[in-house]
């Protein structure tokens, strides 16, 4: 199958990628759950330079956190793309729903205050690839990245930080992390005291899942090293805004903002006709169904962003292509270059020179008038 433009697309349909971030994150059932002496806790402690519990399930730690902040009756902001999951644990809590809208552009200098009548804050992350900042909130905050793992020594800013252990496809054993940054110690104690064996995750899994991705050739350093690469070439390609680099949970990619210039579905459409990995936002988490009669903007916002997935088992070949399929997308519908418009123009002037003023190629749709005398 062609390309949008009828050329060869990147990667032919029958191409196999290897697993996605998302798809390796659950712990295989045939490695080896070795004894261990030593607690879960103090591994992952000690990888993030922080106070942590374990606990046996996501929707256990919520719960916990809910009871400790003792939020009956009160009101909880959520992002307008909250979970499904995350709003039902705040409801059947007895607290209220406040939804907040989502930031022009993800990234933490665009931190927006949680609103007036507001007694605690639930972010979540965003197209996989960022998570808002809270150091400068005066209420307690969770942010919840309960669908990726921690990064080693995180920039903690919430009270509270929430990681899926991913240990079980059974959401019921998965196992989750609790990690509180020091404005969040009394929050600890305060989830410690409530806790029992029954909330305890399988110790030897909790080790292994360490071990495979923060032992020695752990899995999260090939992670990272892959993302700094699609992100540099991304940078250096396609020349596209992208989401701020956040130092608070593994990223599932990077994540590049479409234009106001460029229609969302025309760039989708293109993108998505090189057989190259992406997820649209909204494809992602869209948003809450009770948020969208008054979050329109919010809807808008969000589907001005995609991801570019990685996977720590991508080559050299998988983060070329993931980079080019983004290239030759924004090079199409004339926004390649959207972040340099000096490299804009000397680009499409050489297109000019090369085909002639006549020409298909590569035509800047978002460079002010003055600048655009400058091509021909």
């Amino acid at each position: 199958m062609p390309g949008a433009c009828g050329d060869a697309p990147v990667w032919g349909t029958d191409y196999s990628l290897p697993d996605l971030y998302e798809k390796s994150l659950l712990l295989p059932t045939d490695i080896a759950h070795a004894a261990t002496e030593a607690h879960p806790s103090e591994r992952w402690a000690a990888t993030l330079n922080a106070s942590v519990l374990v606990v046996k399930n996501v929707a256990q730690a919520r719960r916990l956190i809910l009871e400790a902040l003792n939020l009956r009756g009160k009101t909880v902001a959520v992002d307008a793309n909250a979970s499904v999951d995350v709003v039902n644990a705040v409801k059947r809590h007895g607290a209220q729903i406040q939804f907040r809208m989502l930031e022009q552009a993800f990234g933490q200098d665009e931190a927006r205050g949680f609103g007036l009548g507001v007694d605690a804050a639930w972010m979540q992350t965003q197209a996989g690839a960022w998570i808002q900042s809270a150091s400068s909130s005066p209420i307690p905050v969770v942010a919840d990245c309960s669908n990726s793992l921690p990064i080693a020594n995180p920039s903690l800013s919430a009270d509270v930080t929430l990681y899926g252990l991913h240990l079980s496809a059974d959401e019921t054993q998965a196992g989750a992390l609790l990690v509180f940054s020091k404005r969040g110690e009394w929050l600890r104690n305060a989830i410690g005291i409530r806790m029992s064996e029954s909330d305890l995750p399988c110790c030897e899994k909790s080790v292994a899942q360490h071990e495979r991705w923060f032992g020695a050739d752990g899995l999260a350093q090939k992670q990272l090293q892959v993302l700094h690469e699609i992100r540099r070439g991304l940078h250096e390609a396609a020349g596209l805004p992208m989401n701020d680099e956040q130092q608070i949970f593994l990223p599932y990619g990077v994540a590049v903002r479409i234009p106001d210039e460029c229609e969302v579905s025309t760039f989708m459409m293109y993108l998505r006709a090189e057989n190259t990995p992406s997820k649209w936002a909204p494809e992602i988490r869209p948003l809450h169904y009770a948020a969208i009669a008054t979050q329109r903007e919010s809807a808008e916002r969000l589907a001005r962003w995609v991801l570019i997935p990685a996977s720590p088992f991508f080559t050299e070949k998988e983060i070329r292509g993931a980079v080019l399929g983004v290239v030759k997308t924004a090079e199409y519908l004339g926004v390649r270059w959207y972040t340099d418009t000096n490299r804009a123009v000397e680009y499409a002037a050489l297109m000019n020179e090369m085909y002639g003023e006549g020409h298909d190629a590569y035509r800047p749709i978002f460079l002010p008038v003055q600048m655009e005398l400058r091509i021909n």
